[in-house]
């Protein structure tokens, strides 16, 4: 039951050193890392980001990060004595699975079960070890506030503000564990202060436009896009746990550029992919936030990327899910002049190089005395997905064609 703890405070402390820790989340489902192994990295993680900070004269920020230090102790400290370990709970955490495993396959229940598991360790923290608890929510708030102060302060380097920006998101979301709405509200209104800071534009509108700004300073220039990048991202995989993704990924602020608006989250990609982010970056947030289900034998992607699949299975309407989004259309098919239908649903789709779509429909009709007729309509849309030609009879399938 710790393991959802453990692993939002490895991804949040990960982000201090510019580390996406999708695989933390992995290797504790299959047992090949323990929560106290993680917490350990943790610690030493923080030990190595105090030892940089000590050479820096940032008095908030020196002191935002002592504040989180101390919280991240005290956070162990109340784990370990909470009991809540995979081993110590293994079959209270079964028992906790069985009264979630009723709901609905669907995106919400993902969602549920993620709150629900949260609700349930933090409630076990408050019970068990609540004084520790209660104190590490008093130093990660401390830490929040001392982050504020430090961001606010004009006279410091874009670097040192960014850091002060991953303090201060970091901090948040630890000190609301037990309320994650109210951190996702929060850093989302702060994200959009950060996000309009004229130097944060300047950056990125030199990194994606070039000119001779681009020339200069270079390497720093890279390691601060790709920290904001990673804000965004820590932020949003946190957050997907407990919000709708297409409805987040709508509410993410973006950056405004000269000559465009930048999300982030939406156009990752176009920064992803330059060399200079190296590997980094090679985790596409959008893998992750698919909230359909693609039949892999009934599916083709666009010009635009965009997959193109059934709604379900044995259905008689495609879905179109973007690529960019995320978000989902359903398109229906005209209806059939084949007389009653008793069944229809596709069989197969395909597009062409100008993003035509040419659906065939298996249908069961009652056209004849002599009962059910099963025919293959084929029906061809354009791009926009209207009805490009009028739908045609594949005699030359039978019954036994498609099963």
């Amino acid at each position: 039951m710790s393991s959802i703890v453990t692993s939002i405070l490895s991804s949040t402390v990960g982000l201090l050193w510019n580390k996406a820790r999708d695989s933390t989340a992995a290797k504790l489902k299959d047992g090949g890392v323990t929560n106290e192994k993680i917490r350990e990295i943790v610690v030493r993680d923080l030990n190595d980001i105090k030892t940089k900070l000590d050479g820096l004269s940032r008095k908030d920020l020196l002191s935002s990060y002592n504040f989180l230090r101390e919280g991240v102790d005290f956070l162990n400290v109340s784990l370990q004595n909470s009991k809540l370990d995979q081993k110590a709970l293994a079959n209270e955490t079964q028992d906790d699975r069985g009264e979630t495993s009723t709901m609905p396959s669907c995106d919400q229940s993902g969602i549920l079960s993620e709150a629900i598991e949260l609700s349930q360790a933090m409630g076990k923290l408050k019970c068990n070890s609540d004084d520790e608890y209660e104190s590490a929510k008093e130093r990660f708030k401390d830490a929040r506030k001392r982050a504020t102060d430090a961001f606010s302060t004009e006279t410091l380097v874009l670097k040192d503000m960014i850091f002060a920006a991953k303090l201060r998101i970091v901090s948040e979301m630890l000190e609301c564990l037990d309320r994650p709405e109210t951190a996702i509200t929060g850093c989302l209104s702060f994200l959009k202060k950060f996000h309009s800071l004229p130097a944060i534009q300047e950056i990125f509108s030199v990194y994606l436009n070039g000119g001779i700004k681009s020339m200069l300073n270079k390497s720093e220039r890279v390691e601060n896009v790709k920290s904001v990048m990673l804000i965004n991202y820590v932020l949003f995989q946190y957050a997907s746990k407990f919000k709708c993704s297409f409805d987040l990924l709508v509410s993410m602020p973006s950056i405004e550029l000269p000559d465009r608006s930048f999300s982030p989250m939406l156009d990752w990609r176009e920064v992803a992919t330059r060399k200079s982010m190296g590997k980094e970056l090679t985790q596409h947030p959008n893998g992750l936030i698919l909230d359909e289900e693609i039949e892999p034998d009934v599916c083709a992607v666009n010009g635009h990327g965009n997959v193109i699949t059934l709604r379900y299975i044995y259905s008689d309407e495609i879905l179109v899910i973007s690529s960019k989004t995320a978000e989902c259309k359903v398109v229906q098919l005209p209806d059939s002049r084949e007389g009653k239908v008793l069944k229809q649903y596709i069989v197969g789709l395909a597009v062409d190089n100008n993003n035509n779509v040419y659906v065939v429909v298996r249908l069961n009709t009652t056209c004849t005395e002599n009962g059910v007729v099963t025919n293959f309509v084929l029906h061809v849309l354009d791009e926009n997905y209207h009805v490009k030609h009028d739908s045609c009879t594949l005699d030359f399938m039978d019954a036994n064609f498609v099963s």
